[in-house]
């Protein structure tokens, strides 16, 4: 696994890809760090990319940690998971992430992707598509974590959704689990900000 204790700042977008990646097996581990102003097309500051043919767990891990106004020309301002991973947040903020041209602001995590945010927070953070803070197709466990103050066109804080088969229960996501959680004064440009349908749950 890789390990990053220093604060990071890149005004540019580097190789236009992402700033940092880290293909499955494996962690990407972010202790103590502050990240700002960084680009990409996916995952302003990272990309997981997982395998789902193999037994070994892949992730992003943030720790004490603060990531504040990084852009994804496409989707994930922040933290862009493409399937089959995981992404969890320990005592660490995102702020002011942005997805130029889809969805989560914050994090977007594709098919099967897990989500666990534990005394953290997304704030002041847009996407273009859904979930203005987060948008994840898995399962989404928040604890004493607060989503505000972000904006989408659907679930201006949280987009939780699972395509994996709509005819049947089986196979799909449960509804996100929130244990002292706070969401106030996200936004939605449609009417579907606080609605719960097919196998969605936007917040």
């Amino acid at each position: 696994s890789y390990s990053y204790s220093y604060s990071y700042s890149e005004e540019s977008s580097g190789n236009d890809n992402n700033r940092l990646q880290r293909a499955s097996p494996g962690f990407l581990e972010f202790n103590k760090c502050e990240i700002y102003n960084n680009s990409a097309i996916y995952g302003g500051v990272a990309m997981l990319e997982a395998s789902p043919g193999r037994n070994e767990m892949s992730g992003i891990i943030s720790i004490n940690s603060t990531f504040s106004d990084n852009v994804a020309d496409v989707g994930g301002g922040t933290f862009y998971v493409q399937s089959h991973g995981k992404v969890s947040m320990l005592d660490s903020e995102i702020r002011g992430g942005k997805a130029g041209s889809s969805h989560g602001g914050g994090i977007m995590g594709n098919e099967d992707s897990h989500l666990l945010l534990r005394n953290s927070s997304i704030h002041n953070c847009k996407a273009a598509g859904m979930g203005g803070g987060v948008f994840n197709n898995g399962t989404v466990n928040l604890v004493a974590t607060k989503i505000n103050e972000n904006k989408a066109i659907t679930g201006g804080g949280l987009f939780a959704y699972n395509v994996a088969n709509k005819t049947t229960d089986q196979d799909v996501a449960p509804r996100p689990t929130m244990d002292g959680c706070s969401f106030f004064n996200n936004s939605v440009e449609d009417n579907e900000g606080a609605t719960d349908y097919s196998y969605s749950y936007s917040y």
